[in-house]
């Protein structure tokens, strides 16, 4: 969760993390959302929309976890979005879901155009607009990226260090049976 929340922060953009269990229900991520979109939390608390939701980061997610190939995408609100699967020495798949940003102004007013089909009240999304950033493509695939190299190298050294763990606790025991014997 704090790695999460660091670079969620440092890029300025959402990130979730779901596995191992494999569950794309977008309400059982392995942990809380990191700077998650506002737009997001509107659409499917507010506006009855989780199933699209659903229907669109859930499915790239469960994408993620069939292929093991990172991917960029649009959601139903226009917001451009990646998923970055990370898999250990063992198996064990994460897949992080980032972005969930628009990319210019031009999207921003594509996604009001959808908004006022569910109903979104203009006033709302003036009070949201003020807190959106604008991400252009190049951004979003530089932070897919950073996302990628760091959690890769984080499981890599949480494995590491989970090895090495197991194997001085295997010769602590020899030595302390060893110890014993000579008594």
């Amino acid at each position: 969760k704090q790695t999460q929340d660091g670079l969620a922060r440092a890029m300025g953009l959402s990130l979730i993390t779901y596995g191992p269990s494999r569950k794309v229900d977008l309400g059982h991520s392995l942990c809380d959302p990191s700077g998650d979109n506002p737009i997001c939390g509107l659409l499917q608390d507010r506006y009855g929309q989780r199933a699209q939701c659903e229907a669109h980061c859930g499915q790239q997610v469960a994408q993620a976890f069939a292929t093991g190939r990172p991917a960029s995408f649009t959601c139903h609100a226009n917001l451009h979005a990646f998923t970055v699967p990370i898999t250990d020495e063992s198996g064990a798949a994460l897949v992080l879901l980032g972005g969930k940003a628009f990319r210019s102004y031009d999207d921003f007013f594509v996604f009001r155009e959808t908004a006022q089909r569910y109903g979104v009240e203009t006033q709302t999304l003036l009070t949201l607009v003020k807190d959106i950033q604008f991400k252009d493509q190049s951004f979003l695939d530089s932070a897919a990226g950073l996302v990628e190299s760091v959690c890769r190298s984080l499981v890599r050294n949480l494995t590491f260090r989970q090895r090495h763990e197991a194997t001085a606790a295997r010769l602590m025991t020899l030595f302390s049976i060893g110890a014993e014997m000579k008594h």
